[in-house]
């Protein structure tokens, strides 16, 4: 019976239940924040109490989960929440701050043992409740697998691209290294605290850092398929890919669809914490009323969305429901911090010898998606300072490039066919109109970047 319990609770499948005493209290669902998948090691709480039309339901959050989420829920009048002590006393939602209830696995394991449940992930008990919620997972299989078709179709024309100062920092050594202070302007002291942690999964494959530059990739295409994807927030690796290359007719590898699958898991396990109240202040950043920004804190998982797998034509499709606006796009949306272009600037095409455009696409890695995805944020953000009377060139050192981009390599045969793609995507962009010209940038002999010209008047 243990086992059964623990391998439902790390897939976090919602346990419903016929009702069951939990420390003295009467409960008719246990449900775990399915957010987060768990390990047999770790612990558990605070834990909530919903109350609904009668129903009386157990949802356990990570130790580390926030309570201060909850101080400003609106809730309707039939619904009612508290969290519980172990000796069994309920805490009202105004006191959540006053106590941390910590449960481990073995905790919710003896309960379950003890009531002597028969535990089933689809069981019908509360449907009503579930539904509500959007949790029931049977149901949100069908209603997936019908949809996968239609899903197929969806490819948005525009590309959004977050491009705030905790954007730009996640790919270097900020997860897991404490809380700081970031400094999120270059026009003088503006700071905004930063909590980034993350916390694998048993299974997963980590072979770099936790987030790094394909991650981000992806994260734009999740942002992208938000706001101009299908309304059912509903995503699959293939859609997620034909969104990052504008390729409506590609077909994804095995080992595309594991890369994404694992990127998004990633994703779902890294959790930030950002107080940016003194950036809204110095920015001068109003609400949706024109009133300025008193407070504000952000404090999610850089994806909330819950895992949906749907069996097809004999094989499984791992499907994802988006939850909530991503945390990167809410933040970059408040300072204004975002790129948003023409998808088809993504599809890079051959060029041919009279610099005109073919119809010949060239191909994709995680690194030219990286290159690509950094030289439009540089030409981007330049295009933006021209509007106001600056500089009509930047210059973009190879050497930057491949920094930024974590493509470094001491191999000279990789590193030719590096800087010779950075050339081949200004190529394109030229042809393209995106920028109007380029030119080699020498020190010496060495060749050792690109001067990018926006406008006409370069010579």
């Amino acid at each position: 019976m243990r086992k059964k319990c623990l391998e439902l609770l790390k897939q976090s499948i919602i346990l419903i239940t016929q009702p069951i005493s939990f420390c003295g209290t009467s409960v008719d669902a246990l449900i775990f924040n399915n957010k987060i998948p768990i390990s047999d090691t770790k612990t558990l709480g605070p834990c909530i109490l919903y109350s609904l039309k009668n129903t009386r339901i157990l949802m356990v959050l990570p130790n580390f989960d926030p309570l201060n989420r909850f101080e400003n829920l609106k809730l309707s009048d039939d619904i009612d929440l508290n969290l519980i002590k172990k000796d069994g006393e309920l805490i009202t939602i105004d006191n959540f701050n006053d106590y941390h209830s910590v449960y481990t696995l073995d905790d919710i394991c003896k309960i379950l043992i003890t009531s002597q449940l028969n535990i089933q992930a689809d069981t019908k008990v509360i449907s009503d409740f579930i539904c509500d919620l959007g949790l029931d997972s049977k149901q949100e299989e069908e209603n997936t697998l019908a949809m996968l078709p239609y899903l197929k179709s969806v490819f948005p024309q525009k590309h959004t691209m977050t491009n705030n100062k905790l954007s730009n920092e996640l790919v270097k050594d900020l997860i897991n290294t404490g809380g700081y202070d970031l400094n999120v302007s270059n026009r003088g002291n503006v700071e905004s605290y930063v909590l980034a942690t993350f916390e694998p999964d048993i299974n997963m494959k980590l072979t770099g850092k936790p987030y790094e530059h394909y991650d981000r990739s992806i994260m734009d295409a999740l942002v992208t398929l938000w706001l101009y994807g299908d309304e059912s927030h509903i995503v699959t690796p293939d859609m997620i890919y034909r969104t990052m290359t504008h390729k409506s007719d590609i077909d994804i590898s095995a080992v595309q669809t594991s890369e994404i699958i694992n990127s998004i898991e990633k994703l779902r396990r890294i959790h930030i914490t950002v107080d940016a109240t003194d950036e809204m202040q110095k920015r001068n950043v109003l609400d949706e009323n024109g009133n300025p920004i008193l407070s504000c804190k952000f404090d999610e998982f850089l994806l909330s969305a819950r895992c949906i797998e749907v069996r097809t034509g004999g094989h499984i499709v791992k499907a994802y429901k988006i939850l909530s606006e991503p945390i990167l796009l809410s933040y970059s949306k408040m300072t204004r911090q975002i790129i948003t272009i023409n998808a088809k600037y993504l599809d890079i095409k051959q060029v041919d010898e009279q610099g005109k455009l073919t119809t010949k696409s060239l191909k994709n890695s995680t690194k030219r998606i990286a290159i690509r995805d950094y030289l439009i944020r540089r030409i981007e953000m330049m295009k933006h300072k021209n509007k106001y009377g600056n500089s009509n060139i930047t210059t973009i050192l190879f050497e930057t490039i491949f920094e930024e981009t974590g493509t470094q390599t001491d191999v000279k045969q990789y590193k030719s066919k590096n800087k010779k793609y950075v050339l081949q995507v200004l190529d394109f962009f030229k042809a393209s109109n995106f920028i109007y010209d380029y030119e080699l940038k020498k020190n010496g002999k060495r060749t050792v970047g690109v001067d990018i010209f926006f406008k006409k008047s370069k010579k």
